[in-house]
């Protein structure tokens, strides 16, 4: 109902709506899947970010990520949720609250880096408190299926059962085979767009 509402306004508005993959020819131009072109003086990039899934590790694929937590057919008895950001944590605290076991991996000193000290450490003591355990300075090495749910071991070489392993490892720019190199738009370590104070790329 929501992208309904958003299609209506965007057509009231004047605006033409292509449901198509594009990528990126030069600094005006786009192709689309079709085959058609489309110009413009300025091509803004709002692809949006996909949750961040360490590919390398032995069992990712087992794992769900923030994406898939909502489309769950039942409510595991156990959770490890890898990560310490603010996502990670909120869904820590929800799971719990739904009477899920809920154990938090994190490979930092303390959870929610970058904010308040005196938060982090308060937020960490009451999530203790609500039965969630807080593993720090650790980080999953493997995950194996087990039963009906999962076998994970840790860099430590701790290992312990779970129904469900959930990434919420931070989230990744959608812009991998957008062609924006051929644009002359330069991306930072992370992939994002390398903008200025006025989110101007490198690109005039």
């Amino acid at each position: 109902r929501l992208n309904k509402a958003y299609i209506r306004n965007l057509e009231g508005a004047g605006a033409e709506l292509i449901l198509e993959r594009a990528t990126v020819v030069d600094p005006h131009t786009v192709l689309l899947a079709s085959g058609r072109q489309v110009t413009a003086k300025y091509i803004l990039v709002a692809t949006g970010a996909t949750p961040f899934v360490p590919r390398h590790l032995p069992g990712h694929e087992l794992a769900i990520t923030s994406n898939e937590a909502f489309h769950l057919e039942q409510l595991p008895s156990r959770i490890c949720i890898v990560g310490g950001g603010y996502i990670a944590v909120e869904f820590a605290g929800i799971f719990s609250g739904l009477g899920v076991e809920t154990v938090l991996i994190y490979r930092g000193e303390q959870i929610l880096r970058g904010f308040d000290h005196d938060l982090r450490t308060h937020l960490a003591t009451e999530m203790k408190k609500k039965g969630i355990e807080i593993r720090t300075q650790s980080d999953v090495s493997q995950i194996e299926a087990s039963g009906s749910g999962v076998r994970v071991t840790l860099n430590d070489g701790t290992a312990f059962g779970a129904g469900q392993v959930m990434f919420a490892t931070g989230r990744i720019p959608n812009v991998m085979d957008l062609g924006l190199d051929k644009a002359g738009v330069h991306l930072t370590p992370h992939y994002a767009v390398q903008v200025d104070d006025y989110s101007r790329s490198s690109v005039d």
